[in-house]
């Protein structure tokens, strides 16, 4: 196989923040929780801390193997394609769906007479041209542009100082416990459990990164941000017409305006959305790249990286009804199909890699070399 590509600290956070930003920053999972989406918010980073803990262990327990070299080296090469072959599935649908989101996104907010085709094949384009660059130029640049959603969401804070009304945060759980819970469970699993997906792609260096620092400065960055543009949509649309939007965020943006010469800040929510979405298709499209290359034994994967985008185009072009569908499966199905593949499986393939490296009678963050031959 082909040297592993090694990024920074640095560079892996951002990737990560990015990521958790990508669609959540326009489309809010958990605004059924109203005007307790912050609560519902630090109740699924909670929830999700322990889960990014398992990935940065199962980083430090294998330095230089991404998830689809763990799952062989734990279960063998049977059982351990089989589950390649499940984590290929969820990456590539992964894939489709992300397609699907930009091109309704595009044509309900942006480019109204644009086929969607033709916005999602453009997108594929752009994503495979990263992804063929490697994880290396990808990680420089989302080093770079971090800053700017950050930067973004300052000045739309400042611009929103006048529509900010407090009184939207008010009366805290109104509703109650449930409607709460009810959001925290949707954002547990989308965005924060979306992150499984860099377990596909990274394969840390024992010398060079702290797969811990990584995950969990990563989640700490991504949901800040998130939770402050989250806070913001209330108090200027307040809970009631937040949660009667697709993209509550793009509409908020929208009310700035400043005298009758500076309008159109709406582009500012698109400009976060577009630079989030990028991130998190070429992460999918790596991890299913990643593993189909694992699976057929081929020692690079950067020859199947544009059929595999297109092959993801035709899935979400098959998949396309309407954004009413697309929303309804993201609210009510996914939640519950993404189980499997963000907890049964990671939790599983954990535990197989702690027996296997308390069986061997070795510390795999030290010799993993020895590990995979022994495991053979």
């Amino acid at each position: 196989m082909n040297k592993k590509e090694v990024i920074s600290n640095k560079q892996a956070i951002a990737l990560i923040a990015l990521f958790i930003i990508g669609e959540a920053s326009i489309y809010i999972q958990g605004i059924v929780a109203g005007k307790d989406i912050w609560i519902a918010m630090l109740l699924a980073v909670m929830a999700a801390i322990p889960f990014f803990i398992m990935f940065a262990r199962l980083h430090a327990l294998f330095p230089n193997k991404n998830i689809f070299d763990i799952m062989e080296i734990c279960f063998g090469k049977i059982v351990g394609k089989i589950f390649i072959v499940i984590f290929i599935w969820y990456a590539f649908h992964s894939l489709a769906l992300l397609f699907e989101d930009i091109g309704f996104f595009i044509r309900t907010v942006m480019i109204m007479e644009t086929p969607c085709i033709v916005t999602t094949s453009v997108f594929a384009v752009i994503s495979a041209y990263i992804t063929k660059q490697g994880i290396e130029v990808f990680g420089r640049w989302a080093e770079i542009f971090l800053i700017v959603p950050i930067v973004l969401e300052i000045i739309i804070l400042l611009l929103l100082i006048p529509k900010l009304d407090p009184g939207n945060l008010l009366p805290v759980a109104y509703e109650g416990v449930k409607p709460i819970l009810e959001g925290a469970f949707l954002s547990f699993g989308f965005p924060f459990m979306y992150v499984i997906g860099f377990t596909m792609i990274f394969s840390f260096s024992a010398e060079k990164n702290s797969p811990y620092k990584i995950y969990l400065t990563g989640l700490f960055v991504g949901a800040v941000l998130l939770i402050i543009i989250y806070i913001i949509v209330i108090l200027v649309l307040g809970d009631d017409l937040a949660e009667g939007f697709y993209y509550p965020s793009y509409v908020m943006v929208s009310r700035i305006s400043i005298g009758n010469f500076l309008q159109r800040f709406d582009i500012i929510a698109a400009v976060i959305y577009l630079i989030g979405i990028y991130v998190q298709g070429n992460v999918f499209l790596l991890a299913t790249c990643n593993g189909v290359a694992k699976l057929f034994n081929c020692d690079d994967y950067r020859f199947i990286v544009l059929p595999i985008a297109f092959l993801a185009v035709n899935l979400s072009i098959l998949e396309m009804e309407s954004i009413m569908a697309f929303f309804d499966f993201a609210i009510n199905v996914w939640p519950y199909y993404v189980i499997p593949f963000e907890i049964i499986i990671p939790v599983i393939t954990w535990i197989a890699a702690e027996i296997k490296s308390k069986k061997i009678g070795k510390n795999p963050s030290r010799n993993s070399k020895g590990l995979v031959e022994q495991a053979k």
